[in-house]
């Protein structure tokens, strides 16, 4: 016969040369002919077949090697998809090799046994082990599991379990002829040792490591090897560990490590693996030919057993054609009915009745609705029910004729024009889709390019209504309401677990937006890039968007309010600009509204580091609400906003440290809310925040005292250990304690954070690089030496260091912090060696402060290094 890319219908994969060579071995005749092969792809096959065990029938066969010096997953991928594109009637795959084993006494998987990728409880035959996610406070999250291996291969494997069984062992045979024998004889020694032992001798023989080191294994009756089935791990690192693969082993109970099955999950296929080490640093070559061949001689087997017809009925996984420009949006959202729809009209059920004489649809609507998105998401979700799906820009005349010659030439047709690859599509006996997109222009005949045949599918995506005879058409202007708010929180890369909270300034923006969903996608892409959020707002306005509108403005303003809740403080900023200065020409100052939007891009400026700016938009807004008139109907609403825009002002105030502005407007708010008696809520605690820093900043430390301590006691009520604001309170409180020579109080107050800071530290990585969490806990050192407690000093700053290596490993000693605290110890072991002797600490504290213009800190250790020297 004479060997056609057509004939060949399995695929066998190798990644070295050993491999492909014994492959080649096994086949029961090879065909000599050249074939030529598609420019595409750059494998070179060996072709050959493999007989049935009974009957004439055989199996026509591929072999195809990954190039020298490749290995891993996507050097096997790039083999397997040219191998698809290449064979036409490709029906399935092996991949057969060698792999590190993991010997357990519940497996006892040695040197030259076999493993098959396939589970005994139905799973995947094969794990991606180091694919995956690392979640905080969390182990790693194993996550690759690929697909199972074809049920007509998994069906074969019982077959040879049960010969196995019943002592039928093909594979034996094969191992036993003369060709594989000269090639690949088994080896001698089989060594395993012990995991925490490694090779210790340079080169590869074990012949010079430790004998009283090898595992003790019982004795086996037979010399062949023995095949197991399992789980396989496969990863993009060779192992040579043992201590890490039996770790693996135990996880996820695999019998064997491999680098190339995890990129053939495309590739339907059965990994079979000969042993040929025990994944750990005494791995060499010297089972390489043989584990091999093992593998080699139980696919032949395999194969052996499978009927050429049942091959012959499965459906092909090559030649998939897939000339689509790009992939679908991520954030496609919603169509579902319309995708249905589609799919009833382009994929009849050919067990029906009546055929839909010509499968066409027509999606129609304005620029920008997402029909050609709608198009690519068809062919996604049906890629497999087409021999070749081909996409053509009909945008252009040329664009037309330029698609039409690629579907030729990937198709290896002799004509390149249009009537040409029309008729051929027309006649050809397999199912594929054509993609018509961009058909807007009146003056070109678009049905001209839809073949007529009930084997293929065409979709045609028109600004156009007039094709409504065409085929099926629906139109796609606008998205549902429910959907468009789902697509623009999901292309603002919003955590799912906020969107509840963002949902009402969601559905503002898709209001002003009409539900279009290129829009949607573009106002999402601002948000999270934060380049150009503007150029939503300018596009509402090229619309005519009027802010004169009331429910406009609301829209507007709630879109500022949810760039601010995105931390989009430029771009906040700039949308209520617009939005005040509007406001400023519509409504009168007293307007609530008007008056919101005035608060909001102040606090807008505030997160913007333009403090001054909003400073003076609060002032605007404490003197106007203090001179108008209300109502008693009104009169609580008011002061309730009076004291909103108060506290923020006092607040901004003290940032910038006009304590002396700030004073009268937070001592009033405190008093009149009358804060101890109940302050139950969060916001509550703001102004005292802000009035302790105050009290700070003019040296009252008496009353910063009384203002904290009730605070201090309630707060851990409603705010979690470690938690910012409470920590915040805490060495407010400690700091005042200093300054009125009360150490012991003050240290206290720095146990209890430290012993808060501490555990999280050590769990959490990410903290460790925040300065926030050190400056309490170098503050609580500082304390023990002025107190003569060096060993305590001492101990909590070795502690500190080692979790920072722990976490920031090479790098710490770049690490400001960590310096900071190498130096601080360096004085505290100093003082601990002289009894306290030496105020170096609290002189070298003084001048760090000073440094970094902390004033009242420098003077606190001042005032320490006086003590010491008294």
């Amino acid at each position: 016969m004479v060997l056609t890319l057509e004939d060949i219908q399995i695929g066998w994969i190798c990644a070295l040369t050993t491999e492909a060579s014994v492959a080649q071995l096994m086949l029961d005749h090879i065909y000599n002919e050249t074939i030529p092969l598609p420019r595409h792809d750059d494998n070179i096959y060996t072709y050959g077949r493999i007989n049935l065990k009974t009957g004439d029938g055989f199996h026509n066969i591929a072999i195809a090697q990954l190039p020298l010096a490749e290995t891993g997953k996507a050097s096997v991928a790039t083999v397997a998809k040219d191998m698809r594109r290449t064979f036409p009637n490709i029906k399935f795959g092996l991949m057969v090799g060698i792999a590190g084993g993991i010997w357990s006494r519940g497996t006892d998987v040695r040197l030259g046994d076999v493993v098959v990728g396939v589970s005994d409880d139905n799973g995947s035959g094969v794990i991606q082990y180091d694919h995956g996610k690392y979640l905080q406070d969390s182990a790693f999250v194993q996550r690759g599991v690929m697909n199972k291996a074809p049920k007509l291969l998994r069906t074969a494997v019982g077959i040879v379990q049960r010969n196995h069984m019943c002592k039928i062992r093909d594979y034996v045979t094969s191992l036993n002829s003369p060709e594989i024998r000269e090639f690949a004889h088994r080896p001698a020694h089989d060594y395993l040792f012990k995991p925490k032992y490694t090779h210790k001798v340079k080169g590869r023989s074990c012949r010079h490591c430790a004998s009283d080191r090898l595992r003790n294994r019982p004795e086996r009756s037979f010399t062949y090897p023995a095949i197991h089935y399992g789980p396989i791990a496969s990863g993009d690192a060779v192992i040579k560990d043992a201590l890490f693969a039996q770790a693996i082993q135990e996880k996820h109970g695999v019998l064997c490590f491999e680098m190339e099955a995890a990129g053939l999950d495309a590739f339907p296929c059965l990994v079979i693996r000969g042993i040929s080490d025990y994944a750990d640093t005494h791995k060499n070559d010297d089972w390489h030919p043989y584990a091999a061949a093992a593998a080699a001689a139980y696919a032949k087997e395999v194969l052996a057993v499978v009927p050429p017809t049942a091959v012959a009925q499965l459906p092909s996984i090559g030649n998939r054609h897939w000339l689509v420009p790009r992939r679908s949006n991520p954030f496609f959202t919603g169509r579902e009915t319309t995708l249905k729809r589609m799919t009833e009209q382009l994929i009849p059920d050919h067990n029906a009745k009546t055929q839909i004489l010509r499968p066409i649809s027509v999606l129609q609507g304005i620029g920008g609705s997402g029909k050609s998105e709608v198009a690519i998401k068809f062919a996604e979700e049906n890629r497999d029910s087409f021999w070749g799906v081909f996409w053509i820009d009909a945008s252009t005349e040329g664009n037309v004729e330029q698609g039409f010659a690629k579907i030729s030439q990937i198709c290896g047709l002799k004509g390149a024009g249009i009537e040409y690859v029309l008729h051929w599509l027309a006649n050809f006996g397999r199912p594929w889709l054509l993609v018509l997109d961009n058909c807007d222009d009146d003056g070109v005949d678009y049905p001209s390019y839809c073949p007529p045949s009930q084997r293929g599918s065409v979709i045609m995506t028109t600004r156009m209504t007039k094709y409504r005879g065409l085929g099926d058409m629906q139109s796609l202007n606008i998205l549902d309401r429910e959907d468009s708010i789902l697509l623009l929180l999901r292309a603002c890369n919003i955590d799912p677990a906020s969107w509840k909270r963002q949902k009402p300034y969601a559905e503002d923006a898709v209001s002003l937006l009409q539900q279009h969903a290129l829009s949607l996608i573009h106002a999402g892409s601002d948000i999270k890039d934060s380049e150009n959020a503007m150029r939503i707002y300018e596009e509402w306005i090229s619309r005519g968007v009027d802010l004169h509108d009331e429910d406009t403005r609301v829209h507007v303003h709630n879109l500022g309010q949810l760039y601010f809740d995105t931390d989009l403080y430029e771009d906040a900023v700039e949308l209520l600009e617009e939005l005040v200065e509007a406001e400023t020409q519509i409504l009168p100052i007293e307007d609530e509204s008007r008056q919101f939007t005035m608060h909001l891009l102040a606090c807008a400026h505030k997160a913007n580091d333009e403090l001054p700016k909003a400073i003076r938009l609060w002032e605007i807004l404490v003197e106007t609400r203090h001179g108008v008139p209300s109502s008693a109907e009104h009169r609580g609403a008011m002061l309730e906003h009076l004291r909103t825009f108060q506290e923020a002002l006092g607040s901004a105030y003290t940032q910038l440290g006009y304590h002396e502005k700030a004073l009268p407007i937070l001592e009033n708010l405190v008093r009149t809310w009358k804060w101890f008696e109940k302050p139950t809520e969060q916001a509550r605690i703001l102004p005292i925040e802000s009035l302790a820093r105050t009290y700070n900043g003019l040296e009252r430390w008496q009353d910063t005292v009384t203002l904290l301590k009730p605070v201090f006691k309630y707060a851990g009520a409603f705010f979690p250990p470690a938690h910012p604001r409470l920590l915040g309170i805490m060495q407010d409180l400690a700091e005042a304690y200093i300054e009125l020579d009360e150490e012991k109080k003050a240290v206290v107050l720095y146990e209890k954070i430290a012993d808060l800071l501490l555990p999280r530290l050590e769990l959490d990585p990410e903290m460790v690089t925040i300065s926030y969490p050190w400056v309490p806990i170098q503050n609580l050192a500082v304390r023990y030496s002025c107190i003569a407690k060096h060993q305590k000093a001492v101990a909590l700053l070795e502690r500190s260091m080692a979790i920072m290596r722990k976490h920031l490993g090479d790098t710490s000693a770049d690490d400001e912090d960590y310096n900071d605290f190498q130096e601080v110890l360096m004085d505290a072991r100093e003082q601990l060696r002289t009894a306290g002797k030496r105020p170096r600490l609290v002189i070298w504290m003084a001048n760090r402060y000073i440094k970094h213009d902390k004033a009242r800190e420098a003077r606190n250790a001042r005032k320490n290094k006086a003590g010491l020297e008294a």
